[in-house]
């Protein structure tokens, strides 16, 4: 049981990598450590071509056109105005269908014309959470500022 054995089954595959790790449990964890550390110097050796090469496959932009457009918006995010402390503003853009197949082709063109701006990651989190739809945005806004509840309390308390 020394190997994982390939199934054309997910189910099953799933089952003997379990099953694997369960019965080699130092053995695998072992080789977690070292992947994990191997990765972790590869990325700080090679943190700029790994910029370099994300911003390019995602979105189609170079690191010079990032910081061209985050120059644009004075380092801060566009919605909340904060600058990044820790992580980077993340490049948010309109998602499109079958995006996962335009970046399978090199056809980042298509990605990059649907650029919207850069945000934090809070923002850019929050942003499909709304489905992307300015309408409810605004009457999240209304909401925030009216406070519907309240105004029912008050008459039932006047009652």
């Amino acid at each position: 049981m020394d190997e994982i054995v390939a199934h054309k089954d997910k189910n099953k595959a799933r089952e003997c990598k379990k099953r694997y790790r369960t019965l080699n449990r130092t053995k695998y964890n072992e080789s977690q450590r070292r992947y994990r550390k191997s990765s972790t110097k590869y990325r700080t050796r090679n943190n700029a071509y790994m910029r370099e090469w994300r911003l390019q496959y995602n979105f189609g932009i170079s690191p010079k056109e990032y910081d061209s457009l985050l120059k644009s918006q004075h380092g801060v995010c566009y919605i909340c105005g904060n600058s990044p402390k820790t992580k980077r503003l993340a490049v948010d853009h309109k998602h499109i269908l079958n995006e996962k197949k335009i970046k399978k082709n090199k056809q980042q063109n298509l990605i990059r014309e649907n650029i919207r701006g850069i945000l934090c990651h809070k923002c850019n989190r929050g942003l499909p959470l709304f489905n992307d739809n300015p309408e409810l945005f605004r009457k999240a806004a209304e909401y925030l500022e009216q406070w519907p509840a309240q105004q029912v309390l008050k008459k039932e308390k006047e009652e």
